[in-house]
């Protein structure tokens, strides 16, 4: 019996396979074939001169460089049974070459190999595979990791050597269904790739009750064929009398998309990072010819999403000044959604490297005007409105509050030029709708410059009210207490980290388990936004995408392309509530939540659940075993309601004696058909669109922005402030002119004095002038605090103000004590905290500083130290310590000495390496003893502080890191 399943087993894989073939020459040498994979801006070409693929590079000052171009196969083409590659390569001369990091081939797994010592010289690589499996190998990547900015290679003859093999694949069910989603009413197909004996199957619904079960047609060699389902999500489960066993395999009935209304002013909208997250090959996808960004688009259309907010890429578009930005897939894709009546939410985050780059934001502020302009003009009606920058708040722009202003008013005054009716909004705001640098953004003007609000949240359900509170509150402070909110991302950290393994290597995928907490976040977060009186939410995020080293799996989609159980929760609540409005909550007891929706034909639908978790936890990890089933009564006209589960499976209620008795769990449910119902809580007002109307003396086209001197002003209190170290500061001026009119003027200071600043200034139409100035602070010796205020006065019309806050810090300093703590210069002082598998902590004499010697065994491993001192207190107390500083040096065993971070933590309590902390970051160490100085003005209050560690996380494996003249500088006695 063994022997005959063995062979049936082999029969199927020659049933289904082809004849192998290695890539082709035709295919290899043709540019379109590639996928530009890089973290510069790229250009894959073929040139017909050297007979060659073409690789052209540019990057940012500022990035990892690294060049990895990637080539996709379908079957019957194959790697299995590759024993080499070989290929010629060359690289361009260039004037700033500099060599390679490395240089890689990546196919299952990196390939290191040497490139060619000179630039201009040809050179023939041959690679061994011989070790490598390549059995369902799909794709290589084939490139170099340069040391400068610009670069250009050249790859040609690229062959593999041995005898091409079938793919082998593992035990796999497939059906034509595009990510495994039927239409109600379909027949619901599908194939397997294996002949097993006894091959039997059954079908469950969500809870695991079993729907159909049966024998699969000839043992899996004929397809099986289900009679259409109702809507829901469901489990298909395989068994055989073979030990081959098969991955269960979900699949999705929605209703058919011609029933649904889409109506514009839709609430539910997804954030679907289309251009980015989408690519070919981001997720497996054997439908529509791998068209990733097709099956995209169709899902969300027939999810009954309306709205999708897109990732834009200026550097990628228009890599080259003075011409016309080439938009490629960017365009393709709005057309794409366009034809679906999907509406896209356009936002870009990065610099062209040619436009001034400040850090990411752009200094050049007529080149963005321009690309902003061109990019209304292109995209149209395609966009329901135009957001800049991404979370310039946190990590996204390191620039201050101040530079980003700048450069967002010239981003709102280039869509406005190219679209003039089209909703410009500012840049989400991440890190909390009061935290300071919101409101120096605000000051600076840029109210003026926006017609709605625009926030992201990934908090739990249970902190949103204080959420609302915070958005109403900021709202109110700025003037705009009636602005239409949106988030435009939202998410959720309550599932935790992905437990499930994935079907890509690295990146792990989310389990069953979770996959259900996220399908019953999506309605409950949706509705409590509603709640809030927010317009619309943007889900995060639609794609298969994983961050945190590829443990968190955000996706709706899976890496394998199908669906998780969420997609169909989106597609059962778009379908009752799409043209509804929320009426309010209805309040019954501590246990259910109940909500009231109004339609438009007068109707009424209910929607109604058991609290959970998910509702009241404020943590993550969660571990949900229970339904939390529990039963209520609701005032009913008497009769049969029609009500939907939260997948879309279709139940019926009953009403008698005018009261429905209702069973929910914590899993949202719709009833449809209800009349006469009466909110108990009504949701906060939803806002309007407001735009801006300048006055006949204002002139917004006029748009001032500094470069202040990195040694006199000093980013402060979260990129809201500058400190000045000394009792001046150097800057340098720039007033642009947005408009095609040349215009003559001044500009007006407060807070102190410009030395240098002209009497008259002339602008010209889209152009600048720019002047080197000395900052004197006013009278400002008791408080510390001042500001910087420049607005232009231009054929008598005021620009918008530049505000910059300034903290006198070195005026400050001058009255502070500075404390030297020489007890931390022993080594029992500090307490071992590190991953390190070797560690060591001297004095050396020297130096005169602790020396902390590191090693890391396994280069996989996380790498940092961040030894621990406890602080004695009351002497060592940080109340009213307003700096820390101390010289640090280090070496590594790599020439880079390079860290991915470096920070000083303070700890409210002694426990070792648990619990929260407060952290401030410092400039990495160098091979040379430099001081750093740290303030703790952001911590807030100080006194409850136990514990500090000092450390850093080393890019090598190897590690001296010294450390002295660590000084506490406690601020003077009010």
């Amino acid at each position: 019996m063994k022997q005959i399943c063995t062979l049936l087993a082999i029969l199927s894989v020659a049933t289904f396979a082809q004849t192998a073939v290695f890539p082709s020459q035709e295919d290899l040498m043709n540019p379109k074939k590639w996928t530009k994979n890089t973290s510069g801006a790229m250009t894959i070409s073929f040139d017909e001169a050297e007979q060659a693929l073409r690789f052209d590079v540019i990057f940012a000052p500022n990035v990892d460089k690294w060049i990895y171009p990637k080539f996709r196969i379908k079957s019957p083409v194959t790697f299995n049974g590759a024993k080499t590659m070989t290929f010629d390569i060359k690289i361009a001369p260039t004037p700033d070459f500099n060599g390679f990091k490395t240089c890689n081939l990546i196919l299952d797994g990196f390939i290191e190999y040497e490139p060619p010592a000179e630039p201009g010289q040809w050179k023939t690589i041959t690679i061994d595979l011989s070790k490598k499996n390549l059995n369902t190998a799909s794709e290589f990547q084939l490139g170099v990791n340069p040391n400068y900015l610009k670069h250009t290679h050249f790859i040609k003859n690229i062959r593999f050597g041995g005898t091409p093999m079938e793919r082998v694949y593992p035990p796999a069910i497939t059906t034509d269904a595009p990510s495994t989603v039927f239409f109600e009413n379909s027949e619901h197909v599908f194939k397997i790739n294996r002949i097993l004996p006894n091959l039997r199957y059954t079908v469950q619904d969500w809870h695991g009750n079993v729907i159909l079960e049966g024998a699969w047609p000839e043992n899996g060699k004929e397809p099986l064929v289900l009679p259409p389902q109702k809507p829901g999500y469901y489990i298909l489960k395989t068994a055989s009398d073979s030990d081959v066993n098969f991955r269960d395999f979900s699949f999705t009935v929605i209703i058919d998309p011609a029933k649904r209304v889409f109506p514009k002013d839709s609430f539910f909208a997804m954030d679907a990072a289309l251009s980015w997250v989408s690519r070919p090959g981001n997720f497996d996808c054997p439908w529509y010819d791998g068209d990733t960004f097709r099956i995209t688009t169709d899902l969300c259309h027939w999810a009954g999403l309306v709205h999708l907010r897109e990732r834009l890429s200026w550097n990628e578009t228009q890599p080259k000044p003075n011409e016309q930005p080439k938009y490629g897939h960017y365009l393709d894709n709005a057309k794409l959604c366009k034809e679906r009546d999907i509406i896209i939410s356009g936002m870009f985050h990065d610099t062209a490297n040619w436009a001034d780059r400040i850090d990411k934001l752009p200094g050049n502020l007529a080149a963005l005007y321009n690309y902003c302009k061109t990019n209304a003009e292109v995209f149209g009606d395609c966009m329901g409105d135009w957001e800049f920058w991404n979370e310039q708040d946190i990590g996204f722009a390191p620039e201050s509050a101040w530079d980003y202003a700048a450069a967002y008013k010239a981003a709102y005054l280039g869509f406005k030029a190219g679209k003039k009716d089209m909703p410009v909004t500012f840049g989400a705001i991440c890190a909390g709708p009061l935290n300071p640098y919101v409101y120096t953004m605000f000051e600076n003007d840029a109210v003026k410059f926006c017609d709605f609000a625009n926030f992201h949240t990934y908090a739990p359900i249970a902190n949103y009210p204080a959420f609302y509170d915070q958005i109403h509150k900021l709202l109110a402070d700025i003037g705009r207490p009636e602005w239409e909110v949106w988030i435009t991302e939202c998410g959720t950290n309550l599932e935790g980290n992905s437990t499930g393994e994935g079907v890509r290597k690295g990146l792990k995928a989310h389990s069953p388990e979770q996959e259900m907490i996220l399908a019953e976040f999506y309605p409950k977060s949706q509705i409590a936004h509603q709640m809030g009186g927010l317009i619309r939410n943007y889900y995060f995020v639609f794609g298969a995408y994983n961050e945190r080293n590829g443990t968190k799996d955000w996706g709706i989609i899976r890496r394998d392309g199908t669906v998780k159980p969420s997609y169909a929760t989106i597609s059962t609540m778009t379908a009752h509530l799409n043209p509804a409005k929320l009426a309010g909550e209805i309040t019954v007891n501590d246990n259910v939540k109940v909500y009231l929706f109004d339609q438009p034909d007068g109707s009424q639908t209910l929607v109604y659940w058991a609290i959970s978790d998910v509702d009241t936890s404020r943590g993550s990890n969660l571990k949900i075993t229970t339904d939390n089933a529990t039963s209520f009564d609701i005032k009913l006209a008497d009769g049969e309601y029609a009500a939907t589960d939260m997948v879309g499976t279709p139940f019926t209620v009953k009403a008698a004696n005018g009261v429905a008795t209702l069973n929910a769990t914590r899993w949202p449910a719709y009833i449809d058909g209800i009349h006469g119902l009466t909110a108990t809580t009504k949701p906060y007002p939803r806002g309007r669109m407001i735009t801006y109307k300048p006055s006949n003396d204002e002139d917004l086209s006029v748009v001032i922005r500094v470069d202040a001197n990195k040694e006199d002003f000093q980013s402060a209190n979260r990129k809201s402030a500058a400190s000045m170290p000394n009792e001046t500061g150097r800057l340098k001026v720039q007033v642009w002119n947005l408009s095609e009119t040349a215009k003559t003027g001044r500009l007006l200071v407060e807070g102190g004095v410009l030395d240098g600043m002209p009497e008259t200034i002339a602008l010209p139409a889209m152009g600048k002038v720019e002047f080197d100035a000395v900052f004197k602070p006013g009278e400002l010796q008791n408080n510390y605090d001042g500001k910087l205020v420049i607005t232009g006065l231009f054929n008598d019309k005021k620009s918008s103000r530049f505000v910059m806050p300034v903290k006198l810090t070195g005026l400050f300093l001058k009255k502070c004590t500075y404390e030297k703590k020489d007890n931390l210069m022993k080594p029992e002082a500090w307490q071992r905290n590190t991953s390190a598998d070797s560690y060591s902590v001297v004095y050396d004499e020297d130096e005169k500083a602790l020396r902390f010697d590191l090693a890391w065994s396994d280069p996989a491993k996380d790498r940092w130290f961040y030894p621990e001192h406890v602080l004695q207190l009351p002497e060592e107390s940080l109340e009213n310590v307003f700096a820390i500083q101390f010289d640090v040096k280090s070496v590594q065993d790599k020439v880079e000495n390079d860290f991915k971070t470096a920070l000083l933590m303070l700890v409210p309590h002694k426990e070792h390496e648990k619990g929260g902390y407060r952290a401030v970051g410092y400039d990495a160490p160098l091979t040379s003893w430099e001081k750093r100085y740290m303030s703790l003005f952001e911590i807030g209050d100080r006194k409850n502080i136990q514990m500090i560690r000092i450390g850093a996380n080393p890019v090598g494996h190897k590690l001296t890191y010294w450390i002295r003249n660590i000084e506490f500088i406690r601020a003077p006695k009010k």
